[in-house]
Order: C-alpha cells, then structure tokens, then sequence
C-alpha cells in the first residue's frame, strides 16, 4: 500500500536513492505499468521541502517516472534542501 512507503522530506534519516529504491520495488511489486500512475506515486510520496521543489517545477516539464527520478535525485541525493 502507498501508505506503507516512506514519505521523502530531505532529512538525513533516508537518502534519495534508497527512497527511489523503495518506491521502485514498491511499483514493481503491485505491477504498476502506467505511466501516470507512477509519476503520481513517486511525486505523492514527496513531503516538506521537497514537495515544494517539485510543485514549483513548469507543468508539463516531466513526461516520464525515469525523467522524475533523475531530476529528484539531482536535486536531493547530496544535499538537504536546493531551495
């Protein structure tokens, strides 16, 4: 269930791509193939500062999960808040 992921808020307790991880496995094991479904999952799992980061992206600039995983991992896989 997505309430059993971890939410992502850019605290040291988890680093980006182990929460990347989870979530893949995570969408691996409900075998989720759609697209939308996937962007939606991984950008609903997003809290605090990164929920920001990823609300003050452009509309329509991700079109894919892979796309949303780079430019996350980007932002927050060694360092707290890019803001």
């Amino acid at each position: 269930m997505v309430k059993d992921t971890i939410f992502f808020y850019g605290s040291a307790e988890i680093t980006a791509q182990k929460h990347v991880d989870k979530l893949i496995d995570f969408i691996d094991l409900e075998e989720i193939d759609e697209e939308n479904s996937k962007m939606r999952i991984i950008a609903q799992s997003f809290s605090r500062d990164v929920k920001k980061w990823f609300r003050s992206m452009d509309v329509d600039s991700i079109n894919n999960s892979q796309r949303l995983i780079e430019l996350f991992l980007a932002c927050w896989q060694k360092k707290k808040n890019p803001l």
